[in-house]
């Protein structure tokens, strides 16, 4: 069962409301907060790098244009906008794991939130053939192309 696009909206709004209300680190605090991270392997100054780059992860989203691709093919994401940014949450997280502070939290996370996005999009439009503006159907597998095939030249 999909998630009404109404309901999304809303979580989404409450949720863009509550990290509106983080301020974002200066470098300074950036690379304090990460050498105690490096150093101490302390997972509180990881979760405060993470929580304050939560804003990164939705502008990183929104460059993708995927709340719009969401919103248009919402019979595609059954978690909707809010599944995408679970996703990205995650990769933000992942990509502090192995943070270094010479380098900004936004550029070492970039690719991996870029990443997740992607694979969240490719699975949802994985679940059914994509037909470009020129009449072309695209496949991820083969197996879906025959199958296809088969059914639109049936002679039976």
């Amino acid at each position: 069962m999909y998630r009404s696009e109404r309901v999304d909206d809303q979580e989404l709004d409450l949720y863009l409301k509550e990290i509106g209300q983080i301020r974002t680190l200066t470098r300074g605090e950036e690379i304090d907060l990460g050498f105690i991270n490096l150093i101490e392997n302390n997972p509180e100054a990881r979760n405060l790098l993470w929580e304050h780059n939560l804003k990164w992860v939705i502008n990183v989203i929104k460059r993708r244009k995927a709340f719009e691709i969401i919103g248009v093919r919402r019979d595609l994401f059954p978690y909707g906008k809010m599944g995408i940014v679970s996703e990205c949450n995650d990769a933000l997280a992942q990509s502090l794991t192995t943070y270094n502070p010479k380098w900004r939290v936004t550029t070492r996370s970039y690719p991996f939130i870029q990443n997740a996005a992607n694979g969240y999009l490719r699975e949802g439009f994985s679940k059914q053939p994509m037909i470009s503006l020129d009449g072309n159907v695209f496949f991820d597998d083969d197996k879906k192309l025959e199958d296809t095939v088969e059914s639109t030249y049936s002679y039976s």
